[in-house]
């Protein structure tokens, strides 16, 4: 038997098959019985996406509408959860394996599309990247946040950042949890016989995972599966807790629980510190609060979330999710060359008709487990699409050849000259980057700081501070290549050397410390090949040395630990 319209079988974007192969009649009966259908839920989904979409469309409009997320996550966590508990009473077990084939019916085939279709478009438009290849992969394999975990900050990611499938990391985090929260409701289920028992084993799980967001940078707690997982866990509660608001309380307790909700979209930011963990905490237990309140809303509110417009918006919350990075990003004001109203009018427009019809014609029959020509789905035809998709990840080939290429260059552009400004250069150390920082602010120049303020350029030595040793940037080694794009690019009129911050710190080759003519000669070995180099460029070139570049660094700018470190190097060298 199905159920098309939501349910047991829902998840946060939408619904599934409500009851796996081999139930009778009866009971699915009884499943409906116990579990009714809730047209609130397809309204909470559709709120949910909007807000999100607002969030990346109009950022100023709902800064907090990330919170969107949240709610899919909590929803997630109960529905499914939901699902298998029903299950397991009305057949006496869990199928697992059938779980887990409705997810996959549900959720792969429109993400397959999806990669499919991106691949080309960022081929034709030009825009594709290594992290555009990567998140493709981990659209593939449910693990985009991993990915943005291990590979977010390197090199080739921030020489070429662009990427449309950035978005999936939450999707990939439900997976996850889809993949590893079942087994262990079963347990539950079938080792702990009370309610209270099984309430305290998810309690301990979330509250380790609240402890894990406390506990690690913000950047990781947004998107680790651990720090994340009490809220599908608090949605997870309320499925096996069973609770309700009391009739008489529900049109108030709604009221309270969207307005916190509302609240955060319009006032929210995921960077805040309040948010790790008390501001994500605080958002699940509303969006659990809303569900207690509208699983049998009250008059106002049901007629709200029941209405036909939120009703067609929820059942296509997944696709709106899916496709709206993508069309916000390659669909752009610097591609069509306007912007305003009538740019988000067409793309707002474009999601909506991409998403019907991804709806309509991809994901209601592949979700019945029937293909268009009235087959039946098999693991095999998932298969044949995986490998047409990866097919299409060959068109990110160029790209990241290009990326690989260029990863150690300048991450910023060269600035646009005036008619009568002088183009200089700067390139150096962190003596340089000071020097740079002050020129920019001069009249009839235009400066473009190519330092790179942690590297020292003595190779085949270790510096070290007072304290302890420095540790070596990989970019260091590559100042050649970063030099001469450098040139390339900007084409200077005058190039200003600028290097001395490191070499005053003490030098060590394999271990050994260098005495000051073997310093001397390094040094010497370093400027004959900085020289060659930039006068090769048509470019007038100064050296700039200074004794003490202490006063060049503004107040702002100096911390009590670096100055300790190195002001006793002034007195004895």
């Amino acid at each position: 038997t199905r159920n098309s319209k939501g349910g047991p079988g829902a998840t946060a974007f939408g619904s599934t098959s409500a009851v796996g192969g081999g139930v009778s009649e009866a009971n699915a009966a009884g499943w409906r019985a116990q579990w009714p259908l809730r047209p609130s839920l397809d309204g909470l989904r559709a709120l949910a996406v909007i807000a999100v979409v607002c969030f990346h469309f109009a950022p100023g409009l709902a800064p907090g509408g990330f919170i969107g997320v949240d709610v899919f996550f909590v929803l997630s966590g109960y529905l499914i959860s939901g699902m298998l508990v029903v299950e397991k009473r009305v057949t006496g077990k869990v199928d697992l394996a059938s779980f887990w084939w409705r997810r996959a019916c549900r959720l792969i085939p429109a993400v397959l599309l999806l990669v499919t279709v991106c691949s080309i478009a960022v081929w034709a438009t030009n825009t594709g990247s290594q992290r555009g290849l990567f998140h493709s992969l981990g659209a593939l394999t449910w693990s985009t946040n991993l990915i943005e975990l291990q590979f977010g900050g390197t090199r080739p990611w921030l020489w070429n950042s662009r990427t449309v499938l950035d978005h999936l990391w939450s999707l990939a985090n439900e997976e996850q949890f889809y993949l590893l929260w079942p087994p262990i409701l079963v347990f539950l289920l079938g080792r702990v016989q009370s309610t209270r028992g099984r309430l305290a084993g998810v309690g301990l799980l979330s509250a380790l995972s609240i402890w894990v967001m406390a506990t690690i940078p913000h950047g990781e707690a947004y998107f680790r599966p651990d720090a994340r997982a009490f809220e599908p866990l608090s949605g997870a509660a309320l499925a096996l807790g069973g609770w309700r608001v009391p009739q008489s309380a529900r049109t108030a307790v709604a009221a309270a629980g969207f307005g916190a909700l509302v609240a955060f979209t319009l006032w929210g930011d995921p960077r805040a510190d309040w948010m790790y963990p008390a501001g994500f905490v605080l958002s699940s237990v509303m969006v659990v609060v809303v569900l207690m309140a509208v699983l049998d809303p009250p008059p106002g509110a049901g007629a709200v979330l029941s209405s036909r417009a939120l009703q067609y918006v929820g059942k296509r919350s997944y696709g709106i999710y899916l496709w709206h990075i993508p069309v916000l990003r390659i669909v752009s004001e610097r591609r069509l060359g306007f912007g305003g109203v009538a740019l988000l009018a067409i793309q707002l427009l474009l999601v909506w008709c991409i998403a019907a019809g991804s709806y309509r014609f991809l994901e209601q029959p592949l979700r019945r487990g029937v293909l268009p020509n009235g087959s039946r789905l098999r693991a095999q035809h998932l298969l044949l699409g995986y490998v047409a998709t990866l097919l299409s990840l060959l068109l990110f080939i160029g790209p990241v050849r290009s990326d690989l290429r260029g990863q150690w260059n300048l991450l910023t552009q060269p600035p646009t000259a005036g008619p009568s400004e002088v183009k200089v250069l700067v390139l150096g150390d962190l003596l340089g980057g000071a020097v740079a920082a002050e020129l920019e602010s001069a009249e009839g120049v235009a400066v473009w700081d190519g330092t790179a303020p942690s590297c020292w350029y003595v190779e085949a030595v270790e510096l070290s501070t007072v304290t302890a040793p420095v540790p070596v940037d990989p970019i260091c080694s590559r100042w050649k290549q970063r030099w001469r794009d450098a040139i390339s690019r900007f084409k200077p009129d005058r190039i200003l050397l600028a290097t001395g911050f490191w070499d005053q710190f003490p030098m060590s080759a394999g271990g050994r410390p260098l005495d000051l003519v073997a310093r001397q000669t390094k040094y010497a070995e370093f400027w004959n090949d900085a020289l060659e180099l930039v006068y090769d460029s048509d470019a007038a070139v100064t050296v700039l040395q200074i004794e003490d570049w202490r006063p060049l660094i503004k107040a702002d700018q100096q911390t009590d630990e670096a100055l300790t470190q190195i002001t006793p190097l002034f007195n004895t060298q």
